[in-house]
């Protein structure tokens, strides 16, 4: 008998990333113990985007839905960043496909050694994209932007691309965001193929409204 499991290698079951997440269970919700976000904000859905990695398929089909947005809106670009740490695996495979040069912004600044924010080599009149895998209210990534300018003042952020986004922004974003999923996109889809019931879907649209307007 023919096996039609998903592993997430053979993306037969979806060949869209919020379909793959929600199949390698990268996307889990809980309405009665929420998930605290590192902004403070309690949700009812989480999205672990570090387990993509351990799915070649997943990992594969992501990288190469960053390359398309980024050559499509970006084509000018001669430099990856990555945001630590969730972002760093996937700005790598990404510079490593395009042969182009890999910085990555840390969350607070070394406390030995050269103290570095930003490690890596950033040459004059850089070209930047910065990778991020999960965008909440963006205050850690529009940091990253503001660290590498700060390095090099010839160096221009081009945009960030994110893999998912809530789209919670909390001040106006620095540079253009390009994302691959919204939060849309993965209800939609979580309800389609039957992750939540209708009720769930709609609690969910009410969360989110409530933290799109504080």
């Amino acid at each position: 008998m023919e096996d039609n499991s998903c592993s997430g290698d053979c993306l037969k079951c979806h060949n869209e990333i919020p379909g793959l997440l929600l199949d390698i269970e990268a996307v889990k919700f809980d309405f009665e113990n929420l998930f605290t976000f590192a902004s403070g904000i309690k949700s009812p859905m989480y999205i672990d985007n570090r387990i993509s990695l351990s799915y070649y398929g997943v990992r594969q089909l992501i990288r190469e839905r960053f390359i398309r947005t980024i050559m499509r809106y970006f084509p000018e670009v001669n430099c990856i960043a990555g945001v630590a740490t969730g972002a760093i695996s996937q700005a790598t495979s990404i510079a490593d496909r395009m042969q182009l040069p890999l910085i990555y912004v840390r969350s607070q600044s070394k406390s030995h050694g050269t103290k570095n924010l930003v490690e890596g080599v950033i040459q004059p009149h850089a070209q930047v994209v910065v990778i991020e895998d999960t965008f909440s209210t963006g205050s850690s990534v529009f940091r990253a932007v503001e660290e590498i300018q700060k390095k090099e003042r010839s160096v221009e952020v081009l945009a960030i691309v994110n893999l998912f986004n809530y789209g919670f922004y909390r001040g106006e974003p620095p540079v253009p965001v390009s994302n691959l999923v919204t939060f849309t996109d993965i209800i939609d889809t979580a309800l389609k193929y039957e992750h939540i019931d209708k009720d769930e879907y709609n609690k969910l649209i009410d969360w989110h409204y409530e933290n799109l307007i504080q």
